[in-house]
């Protein structure tokens, strides 16, 4: 029976607002024969660069040779991409076992579970089935209370923290980092951070200091941009007197960040030298600044919050030195979705605004806001729509050398990626 009849993304869908206690959780995992039990775990918390860490770093443990299971979100076409084994989407028939054994287990404890806690005890079933050693697992919004939190994790990474989901998380920064610090458990090897506002950091210097976790830093300032070419880019990475020179086809400078993380990460588990830098190197994370060749050129951003819309502001004239654009946008409305236009509008020389559906901000107040901030925009209804306009768009005279840049939302980038591809 294929996962349409079973409507997997109905039943991933739930939605539980209310916090629960990782107790109750856990029993369902008991239920289910704690099925994280002989694989070894990577725990990703974090705002922005969680997905591009965690792809780095499967990358490299697939190059020594490991069987990996990845465990990401949200995905970006369809709901399969949230479960990889060595690097592919799990099949229909894996999947579907798996939902029915988290349905069945669901019935037995007598607890209602949301969609995101079913996801996570469905991907262990689907990782423990298919026999996974090294399992890097993306936490969802925060980790106190966060269901991949119930697992015991080798290693906890936490990347660049933001102010996002604040209605969940709380609305400082200090707030949320101490909600994603506590995937840092006692017994782990270490925690390893990206650069993190003063506040982020005293929260996880605290928690590393309350389980006596050894915590490891990204230094910043011992990062350098090398070169970038033929859509990939070469950087050095400092660690102490020694120099590290990588090179990936993820762009942007945040993803030298994500691969520093992720090159401590593959030296605290022992991996040689060439896995680490190949792993790298070969790692694919699409809709992350990813560049479409065509005519015209398209680019697709999930900047989806005002810390990842200012990265990819930051990273246009460097990365598409003398590129014009014409952008596609759709926000969630729980975003800070002014903030999030005030930083990409100077950047673009028009718009299309479209809608994703009741979650979204209408596409109407969309263009309206970027009219106000002097940006000529459209409305459209749909991708087709939005994607036709925007192409005419860069056809106008003076226009011509203008590329498509397509942000503000992953479920946009992924729309819009399965509609172009």
């Amino acid at each position: 029976m294929g996962i349409e009849q079973f409507d997997v993304l109905a039943f991933f869908g739930e939605r539980w607002n209310e916090p629960r206690p990782l107790e109750n959780f856990a029993r369902l995992l008991d239920a289910l024969g704690q099925p994280w039990q002989g694989m070894r775990i990577v725990h990703v918390a974090g705002t922005n660069g969680k997905g591009s860490t965690c792809a780095f770093v499967d990358r490299m443990l697939r190059r020594a040779g490991y069987r990996t299971g990845l465990f990401t979100s949200p995905a970006l076409q369809r709901v399969n991409e949230r479960f990889q084994i060595d690097g592919q989407n799990v099949g229909d028939d894996a999947l579907d076992r798996a939902v029915r054994r988290v349905a069945a287990a669901e019935a037995d404890v007598g607890m209602y579970f949301g969609g995101f806690d079913r996801m996570t005890a469905a991907g262990l079933l689907i990782f423990a089935e298919a026999g996974v050693e090294w399992l890097v697992l993306e936490a969802g919004l925060g980790g106190r209370l966060d269901a991949t939190t119930a697992v015991p994790a080798e290693i906890a990474m936490i990347s660049r923290i933001g102010l996002d989901h604040t209605e969940v998380l709380g609305d400082t920064i200090d707030k949320i980092a101490w909600e994603k610090a506590m995937i840092i458990q006692p017994g782990q090897r270490c925690a390893i951070v990206h650069p993190q506002e003063g506040e982020a950091m005293r929260a996880i210097e605290a928690r590393c200091a309350e389980t006596g976790v050894p915590l490891l830093r990204v230094d910043g300032s011992g990062l350098l941009l090398n070169e970038i070419y033929h859509g990939r880019q070469r950087f050095t990475v400092q660690r102490g007197d020694v120099h590290f020179v990588l090179e990936t086809g993820l762009l942007g400078r945040y993803q030298i960040e994500n691969a520093a993380a992720a090159l401590i990460a593959g030296q605290a588990l022992g991996l040689d030298a060439i896995a680490i830098r190949e792993g790298i190197a070969q790692a694919e994370w699409p809709g992350r600044l990813e560049r479409l060749e065509g005519h015209p050129m398209i680019w697709l951003d999930g900047a989806h919050n005002p810390q990842c819309m200012r990265a990819l502001a930051d990273s246009l004239g460097e990365y598409a030195p003398g590129q014009r654009f014409v952008l596609i946008t759709a926000i969630m409305a729980d975003k800070d979705w002014l903030t999030m236009l005030k930083t990409i509008a100077p950047h673009v020389e028009c718009a299309v605004a479209v809608d994703l559906g009741a979650r979204s901000v209408p596409a109407e107040e969309l263009a309206d806001a970027l009219e106000r901030l002097g940006t000529t925009a459209h409305v459209a209804h749909d991708l087709e729509w939005a994607f036709a306009k925007a192409s005419d768009l860069c056809e106008e005279p003076g226009r011509e050398d203008c590329a498509i840049l397509v942000c503000g939302s992953l479920y946009l980038v992924g729309d819009m990626r399965g509609y172009l591809l």
